[in-house]
């Protein structure tokens, strides 16, 4: 039998098992939860009814002190408790559906309705008592006192006894006629009724004595007051009569009936719920205890055939499953030349079958890995080879890369020295390009000045030759003059003389002046062709400054590509020596891996079959 079927038929009683219980747990609570439910139901509308008698009782409370004391506290506390039990009742017709119960609150919701009628019936007979007494009877009986009280004293002022004696009698039948209604306001008797009406016609008698006896106009005027004032009180009296008699009928033959009454039916169906829990309850305890019983026996039976079903399988499962646990064991300890038998058909057979065939793919793995071993060994020697080769020359190349890369800085240094150079040089041009230009125009000016001097000299030597002209004549005139005249001809020939200079010098001037001029003018033709060289000089010192500048960045650019082509050199350098590492790590790691893989013995071993046990087979090593 293959372990699934075995696994299957176990876990299928189990499962079975576990069915019934869960089938008989569910009818059983499903029972008891019916049962509770009920009884919910039933403890609820007994608190229903409970409620319903508590508010009847408040309600028929409310009544009698309303009826007693007629207080609008009262009132609406009555309000508030029918309106609930109204509530309660509609709750109560709702909630109670057995047909018994049914009918009880049915007829006691058709009674409070009748009660709620007879009340309002009562409310409004009181309402009228209240007017009767309070704004006619307490009304009128005063005012008759007092027109009587006034008769009275104007008859005795009067001196008419007769008239004040009957007044007196009047007076004294009327307090007791309302003494009488205050009584029977009390206690509502027939005999204070009639005690009313005994005062009331000696009352009546003492008024019709009055208006014969009183001839005074203003006691025959009260006296008429009072006789329309004892109309009104006498009709209000037998009003108040047939209303407090009517109001006490239907308090007598209504309220009083259906509030007993309607206690009554909500007593019956309060007694009819709590009899039907009393019954229920036991049931529902019993009925617990049973499916408790049976639910204990069905889970005890099922673990003990859980017990013996898992207690078989365990044993079916372990015991070939030893086989393979010993199969592993010797491939663990690196022998591959183990055997298993294979011929089962079951599940284990299937699992040894592909144990088998794993070792046979595990031999086939370490025969490639051995071989492959070897390759990579040898294959790592020439690649270290390879790698060195490729340093030593990673770092002859840094080297010879160095030397360029300092020789290019020197060379770019001597650039930016004749760039700095050349701009120095073309600032200067520029200046003197600039001070030829500005000492052309000085000289221009120096010429113009010179040439200005001349023109003024010529003026000096026409004076000059104007006072030796003077001087001459003045001579002349002395001359002429004699004696008188010798010191004005000593004054004329030194003025001469003065002249005679004056002119030599102004002609010397004249003449330096000249060839000033000339040199000027010379030196200004001179400036003239300077400026335009010097100026040309300065344009090729910037050019020569440009092409430094450019030179400068050229260097500069060469000088980094070295750089960077010195640190691709130096990487490459580290990358072959990591390399040549690598392979020596790989050639020793290879080694390593032959020596691993030489734990499996895959051949020139003698062979060990295992056996696992067949089916059925018993296995004493294997038990508990």
């Amino acid at each position: 039998m293959k372990l699934s079927t075995k696994l299957s038929l176990g876990f299928a009683t189990l499962l079975a098992l576990l069915l019934i219980l869960a089938t008989v747990a569910y009818f059983s609570v499903e029972t008891s939860s019916n049962g509770f439910a009920t009884y919910r139901n039933l403890a609820r509308n007994t608190n229903l009814s409970g409620r319903l008698q508590a508010d009847m009782l408040m309600v028929r409370m409310k009544v009698k002190n309303f009826i007693i004391r007629g207080s609008q506290k009262d009132l609406e506390e009555y309000k508030t408790f029918f309106g609930s039990m109204i509530s309660l009742m509609g709750a109560a017709q709702q909630e109670i559906t057995t047909p018994a119960r049914a009918r009880l609150v049915a007829a006691a919701a058709e009674h409070v309705m009748n009660y709620g009628e007879a009340f309002k019936k009562v409310h409004g007979f009181r309402t009228q008592r209240d007017h009767l007494v309070h704004d006619v009877l307490n009304a009128k009986g005063p005012r008759m006192e007092q027109d009587l009280t006034e008769i009275l004293i104007s008859a005795k002022a009067d001196n008419d006894t007769e008239a004040a004696f009957t007044c007196g009698l009047a007076m004294r039948n009327l307090l007791l006629a309302r003494l009488y209604v205050i009584k029977f306001l009390d206690d509502n008797s027939q005999t204070s009724i009639d005690r009313v009406h005994k005062e009331m016609d000696e009352l009546r008698r003492d008024l019709q004595e009055l208006d014969t006896s009183l001839q005074n106009p203003e006691r025959r005027r009260l006296l008429e007051e009072v006789r329309v004032l004892f109309s009104e009180y006498f009709t209000a009296f037998d009003r108040l009569t047939a209303v407090i008699f009517e109001r006490n009928d239907i308090i007598t033959n209504t309220l009083d009936r259906l509030g007993p009454t309607i206690a009554n039916d909500i007593e019956k169906v309060k007694q009819s719920l709590m009899s039907d829990q009393d019954t229920l309850g036991p049931k529902l305890h019993q009925a617990n205890q049973q499916t408790l019983i049976i639910v204990l026996l069905i889970s005890l039976f099922a673990l003990v055939v859980g017990i013996g079903t898992a207690a078989f399988i365990i044993r079916s499962i372990t015991r070939p499953l030893r086989a393979g646990v010993e199969l592993a064991k010797a491939v663990a300890s690196g022998d591959l030349t183990v055997e298993i038998d294979t011929s089962r058909n079951d599940e284990i057979g299937a699992l040894t079958r592909a144990l088998d065939e794993m070792i046979g793919q595990l031999k086939t793995v370490v025969t490639d890995v051995r071989s492959g071993s070897s390759s990579v060994a040898g294959g790592s020697a020439e690649l270290s080879g390879t790698a060195q080769s490729l340093a030593e020359s990673a770092t002859e190349q840094a080297s010879a890369i160095e030397e360029i890369s300092a020789s290019i800085e020197e060379m770019s240094s001597n650039i930016s020295q004749n760039t700095e150079n050349a701009v120095s040089t073309e600032k200067i041009a520029s200046s003197a390009a600039q001070e030829a230009g500005q000492s052309g125009k000085a000289v221009a000016e120096a010429v113009l000045a010179m040439k200005d001097i001349a023109g003024k000299i010529g003026i000096i030597e026409e004076i000059a030759r104007q006072t030796n002209l003077l001087a001459l004549n003045a001579a002349i005139e002395a001359a002429r003059a004699g004696e008188n005249g010798k010191g004005f001809a000593v004054v004329a020939a030194e003025v001469r003389k003065l002249a005679e200079r004056s002119g030599q010098a102004a002609g010397e001037i004249s003449g330096l002046s000249n060839a000033t001029v000339t040199a000027a003018e010379q030196a200004g033709v001179m400036l003239e062709h300077l400026v335009p060289n010097i100026l040309k000089t300065a344009e090729l010192v910037q050019e020569i400054s440009t092409a430094s500048s450019e030179q400068n960045i050229g260097a500069k650019q060469i000088n980094k590509a070295i750089n960077q082509l010195d640190t691709v050199i130096q990487h490459n350098a580290c990358a072959a020596e990591e390399m040549a590492s690598t392979s020596e790590e790989l050639s020793a790691q290879s080694h390593h891996l032959e020596k691993a893989i030489s734990f499996f013995r895959s051949t020139a071993a003698p062979h060990t079959m295992l056996q696992p046990p067949r089916q059925g087979q018993e296995n004493d090593s294997a038990r508990y």
